[in-house]
């Protein structure tokens, strides 16, 4: 199921009950058709992410209230009694007072404060790093990242995460002098962990040598190292022969699993550059 943002919630609204806004506190009369429509606003809000949610205390407050005034509503109106409504026709819901919005009128609002997505820069993950544009350019890709994890977009997921997971262990690398570098490349090649030494520039590494040489450094740990492997090996699915020779592709559990390996390895970074 994919997520719904703020303003997807405001546009379903301005075209749903645009009426029911112009005419201002008038009522909404509860028929079958404005019941559903109105059940159909409550299910969307419940898929915004909560940290796309109204950050404000007394906002937030309020938009939950309009939901629980149309939840009641709503339900009141399915129980009862038809002949009851054959008398007296459909209840309605009504402002809380005069001159007042609307449930409705208030979730706009409230929703329409709200990011579509969560500013990277506001995030406090990659802490460490203390280059803020190399930070936020990250920080960019996780928000990118677990995005897609919101919206099953598997592919996405898998191979942003492998890109975010090789700036990670680029920048750890780079923070360790020359002479460690090399004896750390020459100790993967006797172990068989590389078949041969990586070039001099570790701009020029891939994935799987910057897992094996931070592996060798010291800047993850063992079961971090696992976890990177695996992504490594999901991410590689994105070539075309590979996946056929495997007869794999990737999904959710190659996206959780290149997301989890991001985890434990900012987790490592953390401890080792606080």
């Amino acid at each position: 199921m994919s997520a719904i943002v703020p303003s997807q919630i405001v546009q379903y609204i301005d075209e749903t009950f645009s009426e029911d806004e112009k005419s201002g506190s008038r009522p909404i009369v509860l028929d079958p058709d404005r019941s559903a429509a109105l059940n159909a606003l409550l299910a969307l809000t419940e898929q915004v992410p909560n940290a796309l949610l109204p950050s404000d205390p007394k906002v937030y407050a309020q938009m939950v209230r309009g939901l629980e005034e149309i939840r009641f509503s709503v339900k009141k109106a399915e129980l009862q009694d038809l002949q009851f409504t054959f008398v007296h026709g459909f209840p309605d819901l009504r402002p809380s007072a005069p001159g007042k919005p609307s449930a409705v009128g208030v979730i706009k609002v409230a929703f329409a404060q709200c990011p579509d997505e969560v500013t990277p820069r506001e995030s406090q993950e990659f802490g460490f790093i203390k280059d803020p544009e190399i930070r936020y350019g990250l920080l960019r890709d996780l928000a990118t990242t677990r995005s897609a994890l919101l919206n099953a977009e598997w592919n996405a997921a898998t191979v942003i995460a492998g890109s975010l997971l090789e700036a990670l262990l680029l920048w750890a690398i780079k923070q360790r002098p020359g002479g460690d570098l090399q004896s750390a490349c020459s100790s993967a090649v006797s172990k068989r962990a590389l078949t041969k030494s990586p070039p001099a520039d570790p701009l020029e590494w891939d994935l799987h040598q910057y897992i094996e040489i931070a592996a060798q450094l010291g800047l993850i740990e063992g079961d971090t190292t696992v976890q990177a492997r695996l992504a490594k090996d999901f991410r590689n699915l994105i070539h075309p022969g590979r996946a056929l020779r495997k007869q794999q592709d990737c999904d959710r559990g190659s996206a959780l699993a290149a997301n989890a390996a991001v985890e434990l390895v900012a987790r490592d970074l953390r401890l080792r550059f606080p």
